[in-house]
């Protein structure tokens, strides 16, 4: 039983071969990507029909970037700026707080 329970202890990322840890990064940014395509093009559509059609902000972003960091090379994991939800959160933040200034000097 001592063996069977030798065999079964999980050994860390850095032990496994590098092929390895490229398909489990190919697989997450592919999904990041496919993401990352709806996110986009929703923001097309949104502008080409003039109504909002909301992608799926962030998901993109945050699976290239789990992808690339559990890849041998880490630096590629920067990629995940190109996710247009990283940007917008940071903006939408700045434009309620200008409205809420612009309401507030309304009411004054």
């Amino acid at each position: 039983m001592e063996l069977l329970c030798t065999q079964l202890k999980p050994g860390t990322w850095s032990d496994l071969p590098d092929s390895t840890k490229w398909v489990a990064a190919g697989i997450l940014v592919a999904i990041g990507a496919l993401f990352l395509f709806m996110t986009y093009g929703a923001m097309i559509s949104s502008k080409r029909h003039n109504t909002h059609i909301s992608g799926v902000p962030l998901v993109g972003g945050l699976f290239v970037l789990v992808g690339f960091l559990l890849s041998p090379v880490k630096w590629l994991a920067l990629l995940a700026l190109i996710d247009p939800g990283i940007w917008m959160i940071p903006y939408s933040i700045y434009l309620n707080i200008k409205a809420e200034k612009e309401k507030k000097n309304a009411d004054d």
